[in-house]
């Protein structure tokens, strides 16, 4: 059981993003451990450059387990990506990318 304490009116409103699909520029990549598997993953950090939550930060996540990489090349095709990808993500900062928010 988690407890909760909190009084919603002091928490702060989040604009919500409606479904579509958005420009998006990439402003982090960072290889992370998963808090419930301790998998090693990236965390994507986002801004949206449109809509009505336009520069709101947005957050994905992909697995880096073998057997679970197909949201990495799913990501990494989104900046056009093809074939053997050597590197770090460095070079994806600051990219953009197109992409549906569902």
């Amino acid at each position: 059981m988690v407890k909760l304490n909190y009084n919603l009116a002091d928490i702060p409103d989040v604009p919500i993003i409606p479904a579509g699909r958005y420009r998006l520029k990439l402003a982090k990549a960072e290889k992370k451990l998963s808090k419930t598997s301790g998998n090693p993953m990236i965390q994507w950090t986002w801004k949206l450059l449109q809509g009505p939550a336009k520069g709101q930060t947005v957050m994905t996540w992909t697995s880096l387990q073998e057997n679970a990489l197909s949201g990495l090349k799913e990501h990494l095709i989104a900046f056009g990506l093809k074939g053997q990808i050597k590197g770090g993500t460095d070079k994806l900062i600051g990219g953009t990318v197109l992409a549906v928010i569902g």
